[in-house]
């Protein structure tokens, strides 16, 4: 039996039936019989481990405020001008398609726009392909709860597989679609795979399960993956670049005005220069000694309103961190390594009005000075729809 609704041997009905009374005090409204089967078909039918995850998984959307990121997450200009992919229109059996070049310099984004920030716009992308799904579904008239996602390893590096950051950041996307959003890929395939492929491939299988291993689809520089990508979409939908029909201005068969290749970061490229902190209009500027840290109060009016930040060192680097009126701690502080060459932003939406404290923290230095230049602003909640 598939484990999909519709096909249910004895034991699994027996499984999602225990399992919907299980999590009865908790289940969302929205949580169908088809949803509650992503999770026991992840852990094998075993209601237990299956609980688990799911409780797991509604606390982690409470911690980060996922249930509303869709409309309060605004990605930071350096993620979202070179954050790779796009989300295309639905493929001939209705599921969406993500399409993702890994064609850049993984490492330098990834120091550049700093990890958290990048596990951020990952959870949203999943919420972005779960509405998506949703919007079939209701086109379709029947639940569609899978997408398929095409990732093109054409010009990828084999110095990005020995950054111990870059496989970390592997590692935590595919923990988070088997535990946060299990189920949710319906076939990986990986196109244009480099000949170094199997040195990925064995670390990323030590990380994932059995059930998500099956479910890619590898192809080398001429191994037909054309020809597999026009029988899941109708040609007029992708580029003709990847064997489709779509052709964006002046003729460009990749489609750079829709498809985001790497932006600055794209291989081969040079990440260029970025607008100086420094020169901005309002700018603040501090110099926080050697084993000193900085506190920078902002006063937050009303609930709902946004506090934005950006800065940047003129040398060396600093730790960040973001604390509530009650002291909670938002943000951890992180050492951010790039913040002399690359502007650091990011925006965070307050859910009472109070003192929040931006924390800009130097203690670990023994040698040196950091001169910091930021500029913070206050948005009302109607600048954020």
């Amino acid at each position: 039996m598939s484990g999909y609704l519709g096909s249910l041997s004895d034991r699994q009905q027996a499984a999602l039936d225990q399992f919907r009374k299980a999590v009865e005090g908790v289940r969302r409204a929205t949580d169908t019989d088809a949803f509650l089967l992503r999770w026991l078909r992840a852990r094998d039918f075993d209601v237990t481990k299956a609980e688990k995850i799911y409780r797991q998984h509604l606390e982690w959307r409470k911690e980060n405020g996922v249930d509303d990121m869709l409309h309060s997450y605004e990605a930071p200009e350096i993620v979202k001008e070179n954050f790779p992919g796009i989300l295309l229109e639905s493929s001939k059996d209705g599921r969406p398609v993500w399409l993702a070049p890994f064609g850049l310099d993984v490492h330098a984004f990834l120091v550049a726009a700093t990890p958290a920030a990048v596990r951020r716009h990952l959870a949203y992308l999943m919420e972005l392909s779960e509405h998506a799904k949703k919007d079939s579904s209701k086109k379709l008239g029947k639940e569609i709860h899978s997408h398929y996602f095409v990732a093109d390893l054409d010009n990828l590096g084999l110095r990005q597989i020995y950054s111990w950051q870059v496989l970390k950041a592997a590692g935590y996307t595919l923990r988070i679609m088997e535990d946060q959003y299990p189920e949710s890929i319906e076939k990986f395939i990986v196109i244009n795979t480099p000949s170094f492929f199997p040195l990925l491939w064995k670390f990323l299988r030590t990380i994932m399960t059995q059930r998500t291993a099956d479910k890619f689809e590898v192809y080398g520089k001429d191994d037909g993956w054309k020809e597999r990508l026009r029988d899941l979409m109708d040609a007029d939908i992708f580029p003709v670049h990847y064997g489709g029909n779509m052709v964006g201005p002046d003729g460009d068969t990749k489609c750079t005005h829709k498809v985001n290749y790497g932006g600055r970061f794209e291989e081969g490229l040079s990440p260029g220069s970025y607008e100086s902190v420094f020169e901005e209009k309002g700018v603040q500027q501090k110099t926080i000694g050697r084993r000193e840290r900085w506190e920078l109060p902002v006063d937050v009016a009303e609930a709902g309103a946004h506090v934005t930040w950006r800065f940047q060192t003129a040398a060396g680097d600093l730790a960040f961190g973001l604390r509530s009126p009650c002291g909670e701690v938002l943000i951890p502080q992180q050492r951010l390594e790039a913040c002399s060459l690359v502007p650091q932003e990011g925006a965070w939406q307050c859910d009472t009005p109070g003192t929040y404290v931006l924390e800009f923290d130097n203690t670990y230095s023994w040698l040196t000075p950091k001169t910091l230049a930021c500029v913070v602003n206050v948005h009302s909640p109607d600048h954020f729809p």
